[in-house]
């Protein structure tokens, strides 16, 4: 063999060797941004899972008007900054009416489960994470399995969830200690302390921002009478779905008729 084949053959070995060094120095750095990237997405989204309403609400200044940035038939679009990180936000922020439908949705489906089924289902596990909206924001109820429990479960769950839909507050917030709860918050409030615990939106009268007490017309003045009595009916509905003694809960059929009855009171308002 000649001496310059042989150092041919060494001089395309150690190109070989170079691009194959290369290539694995560009895969490792592919795959370090790639895992970087990934944790930024897993960190932020953990971010937004993790957002309580309260934040969401001091974010927009309650939702206040200056901060509206679009604005529908079901609701406003809010810019808000959140803490501590100043990470801007766009929030969506249902109209009572709106909100009032996703629950009707909810207990219809509990409805049809337990008295148009051919046997009566218990969903189990009536919560805001199994509740999807589609496009046209109608509330569809995400079911697993049910069991052996009794139907009454399945109305205590939904009267939980009202709370949650009306106050835009969560059972497991920071402000519930030594026992409070919930459900204590509000009952204690029924009737003359209402405002203090319902949903900013519906202490406004069901509009963006407060107008002052010279702005304020007649009309609106009624409506927002009218919203926080249907407010009052809406929360008493959920004390009774947790009525101690299951056998004195209310039907979900009587839940659905109520909540409707309440829906077209604010509709005839002019209320959405």
């Amino acid at each position: 063999m000649s001496e310059g084949f042989k150092f041919m053959i060494l001089l395309l070995s150690g190109l070989v060797g170079l691009v194959l060094v290369m290539s694995l120095l560009v895969i490792n750095r592919l795959r370090k941004k790639r895992t970087l990237t990934g944790s930024q997405s897993s960190s932020r989204k953990d971010l937004l899972l993790n957002i309580s309403y309260e934040s969401l609400l001091k974010a927009t200044g309650g939702f206040s008007s200056a901060n509206i940035i679009g604005a529908g038939s079901l609701g406003s679009v809010c810019e808000g900054i959140l803490d501590p990180d100043q990470t801007v936000v766009s929030v969506k922020d249902f109209k009572p009416c709106t909100r009032l439908s996703i629950a009707i949705d909810v207990a219809s489906a509990l409805e049809y489960l337990h008295h148009h089924s051919e046997k009566p289902i218990v969903h189990c596990d009536s919560k805001p994470s199994n509740i999807l909206l589609d496009n046209d924001m109608t509330a569809h109820v995400e079911y697993g399995m049910g069991n052996q429990f009794s139907t009454n479960g399945d109305v205590y769950s939904h009267g939980k969830l009202l709370l949650e839909i009306f106050t835009g507050k969560r059972p497991t917030s920071d402000m519930f200690t030594e026992g409070l709860g919930l459900h204590n918050f509000v009952k204690m409030a029924l009737p003359d302390q209402i405002s203090e615990v319902l949903d900013a939106l519906f202490v406004a009268g069901g509009e963006e921002g407060e107008k002052t007490a010279g702005e304020k017309t007649a009309e609106e003045n009624i409506k927002k009478g009218q919203l926080q009595e249907s407010s009052i009916t809406i929360l008493k509905i959920r004390v009774v779905c947790s009525i101690k003694s299951p056998q004195e809960r209310m039907d979900t059929s009587d839940v659905v008729n109520n909540l409707q009855t309440v829906k077209s009171t604010l509709l005839r308002c002019g209320i959405r």
